[in-house]
């Protein structure tokens, strides 16, 4: 798939759809969308998180704004929307087009700002946020939670279902119709964040906003959500902000490139001239990462102690119920895996959304619900756990960690860092000095 690609089933060559393209992004390029203006956002102990962020955004045009966590990047795109708590300080002019000219948005923390910003918000301005599981309520379906999109857009009810389904099959979800009816827990990641992005272009906005849109993705999802987001810009002719951690992944999807470290902006100007051309010494070591080799820690002898075996595993999910609650239909996300894992190796489970890896990973953990069946054998040093007690494996659940896909879903967010990392000390009965 190249970055060219258009999904529009109404167009009816491959070189029409480019040609159509192209005079829309060429056409399209001097119209302006967004000005930023020394964007400054400072907390109430002074500390300035963000620091005279300027920039200008054209319709059909991509800017990435990067930088490693911490460095201001998503915030100063919430500040855009009004999205900041009030005790932040958010100073600087931000003026978005409209059909009269360019008019100013109300980013001062005051009482208009929200009922301002609320025709703004998704309409003119769309957001996909970085952790799908939390931003999609759970207790709603995925076709509930599009509707509410289109409802808010003003898509009668009856055109519901039908445009939901579309949007869905823009975003490349398969099955659709089936999807609708899914609640969020019940897609893998890559799956809910085209949800994500499925909603956000319910409303039609001329802006959208992707923040770590890749974050909890493995590589190859990576691009195959970005190129997803540049089509999709491409094909409804909107401008975008993508937000990474990861220059070097922003490189074929961007035309500009603001990089970001510790709320200054170190670098900005055109993608290309950036990478062959880096000014700050900063962005020549972003550009040139590199992680190195893995470490061989252990002696040859130890590393023929086996740790984990896996010998037929399968596990199904519900999908069909009678009315008297008995399952009908099963799905299975997993067939006959057999692994091997020895004392001092790293294991590599590589696959596309939906392909069942985190699945596998659950399962070894045992932290699958009792409504999915799971068969097989698993052995972790010499023990099966599948045939525990809930009591045994309370006490062995300590032998096999796991470090989950989106952290703001699986830490509490009413405890402090404190408090997250001494509760694993506590069931390991360590004393409070030692914690």
């Amino acid at each position: 798939m190249t970055t060219d690609k258009i999904i529009n089933a109404n167009m009816t060559t491959t070189t029409e759809k480019n040609a159509h393209l192209n005079d829309n992004h060429s056409n399209s390029q001097n119209k302006l969308m967004l000005t930023v203006d020394k964007l400054s956002i400072i907390t109430h102990a002074g500390v300035a998180l963000v620091d005279k962020l300027s920039y200008e955004l054209r319709q059909g045009q991509t800017l990435a704004i990067v930088g490693e966590s911490g460095s201001g990047k998503s915030i100063a795109s919430l500040a855009l929307l009004g999205l900041l708590p009030d005790n932040l300080t958010v100073t600087g002019e931000v003026q978005l087009a409209d059909v009269t000219g360019m008019v100013t948005l109300p980013i001062a923390n005051d009482k208009t700002r929200n009922a301002a910003l609320r025709s703004i918000r998704g309409q003119r301005i769309g957001m996909v946020f970085q952790e799908p599981m939390t931003a999609l309520n759970p207790l709603h379906t995925v076709g509930k939670q599009i509707a509410e999109s289109l409802r808010i857009s003003g898509v009668v009810k009856k055109q519901w279902r039908e445009k939901s389904i579309a949007l869905l099959d823009d975003v490349n979800i398969t099955e659709p119709a089936d999807k609708l009816n899914r609640y969020p827990h019940e897609l893998s990641g890559g799956q809910r964040q085209r949800v994500m992005i499925a909603m956000a272009l319910a409303q039609q906005p001329d802006i959208l906003i992707a923040d770590e849109p890749t974050t909890a993705l493995d590589v190859t999802l990576q691009h195959e959500i970005l190129e997803l987001l540049d089509d999709l810009k491409r094909q409804h002719n909107m401008a975008m902000i993508l937000i990474s951690h990861d220059l070097n992944l922003v490189r074929r999807y961007s035309d500009d490139v603001i990089v970001m470290r510790q709320g200054h902006t170190i670098e900005q100007g055109q993608t290309a001239t950036v990478f062959s051309q880096p000014k700050a010494e900063y962005t020549r070591s972003l550009i040139k990462q590199d992680f190195g080799q893995a470490l061989s820690l252990l002696d040859d002898e130890s590393q023929q102690q086996t740790v984990l075996e896996v010998n037929n595993l399968q596990v199904q999910f519900p999908i069909e119920k009678s009315v008297f609650g008995a399952t009908k239909r099963w799905f299975d996300a997993v067939k006959d895996v057999d692994m091997t894992l020895q004392k001092g190796q790293a294991l590599g489970i590589v696959g596309e959304s939906g392909s069942g890896k985190t699945t596998i990973a659950l399962a070894l953990s045992q932290l699958l619900s009792n409504q999915v069946r799971v068969s097989g054998q698993i052995m972790v040093n010499g023990q099966d756990i599948t045939a525990l007690s809930k009591r045994e494996l309370r006490t062995f659940r300590s032998q096999i960690q796991m470090v989950f896909q989106d952290p703001f879903a699986s830490i509490n967010p009413r405890m402090t860092v404190m408090k997250i990392v001494e509760e694993g000390l506590l069931v390991q009965g360590v004393s409070k000095a030692e914690r």
